[in-house]
C-alpha cells in the first residue's frame, strides 16, 4: 500500500513541524522565492523597447539622434 501525493505531503509538512525546523523550512522558501525573482528578473533585461508611438495626427513619432551623420551635415 502506497501513500497518496496528498497523503505524503502531509507526512512531511507534520514531521517538518514537530522536528522544530519550521525556520529552515521557511529561510529555504525565501531563498528559492527570491533566487526565483531575480532569474526572472535578470530575462526581463534583455526584453526589447515597446514600438513607438503614434502622436495625435497619425504620423509616427521621429526621433532625432545626435549621430556622426548629422553633425557632419551641419558643418556644411
Amino acid at each position: 500500500m502506497g501513500l497518496s501525493g496528498r497523503s505524503m505531503a502531509l507526512v512531511v509538512a507534520m514531521a517538518a513541524g514537530l522536528s522544530g525546523c519550521e525556520h529552515a523550512v521557511w529561510g529555504n522558501g525565501t531563498a528559492v522565492m527570491l533566487t526565483l525573482g531575480l532569474f526572472f528578473g535578470t530575462l526581463q533585461l534583455g526584453r526589447r523597447a515597446p514600438a513607438p508611438s503614434v502622436t495625435a495626427g497619425g504620423a509616427p513619432a521621429v526621433s532625432v539622434s545626435s549621430g556622426a551623420a548629422g553633425a557632419s551635415d551641419a558643418r556644411g
